[in-house]
């Protein structure tokens, strides 16, 4: 029985994460700040993430579903 309650709260708090996920990215802007590439290490990863995201998080759907999917 705690099992099926901890299946049962790990489902539905894995839902409200990916509603919040959906909601921070419908927010981001479509172009990454400028500073962002700048950032050592890290900054023109992300910043090629990010112009790779934004386009089909924008679209939704299909877009993004064939973005997401080699990943899934």
């Amino acid at each position: 029985m705690p099992l099926a309650l901890v299946v049962h709260g790990l489902a539905a708090n894995l839902a409200a994460a990916g509603d919040v996920g959906r909601r921070i990215a419908a927010s981001l802007p479509a172009e990454p700040p400028e500073w962002l590439a700048g950032l050592p290490f890290v900054g023109g990863v992300i910043d090629g993430i990010w112009a790779e995201v934004a386009p089909a998080v924008a679209e939704g759907g299909e877009a993004l579903r064939a973005l997401i999917e080699p990943y899934a």
